[in-house]
């Protein structure tokens, strides 16, 4: 059990900064290309992947995340009136 807890977690880590990391990159990307007829050729191109790249990175955040908030009582914690589960 304690290899698939290691393996969430590093997943976890891995899709975030990826995440976030792509975000980051677009943003350049979109800052970086002020001609329009290059943003208009590049986009195209370079969205799609982003896209699907970006929408498996949040979907294994999420199944990786409530992995890990229920192996380590998180939402018990969360959800407890006073806090204290």
């Amino acid at each position: 059990m304690h290899f698939i807890q290691e393996s969430m977690f590093h997943i976890h880590l891995i899709m975030a900064i990826s995440w976030i990391g792509g975000s980051v990159f677009m943003f350049v990307l979109g800052v970086s290309l002020r001609d329009k007829k290059v943003q208009q050729e590049v986009y195209p191109h370079i969205g799609p992947i982003f896209g699907w790249f970006e929408l498996l990175a949040l979907i294994a955040l999420l199944i990786s995340g409530f992995y890990l908030g229920s192996y380590y009582n998180l939402f018990v914690l969360l959800l407890h009136p006073n806090g204290s589960g």
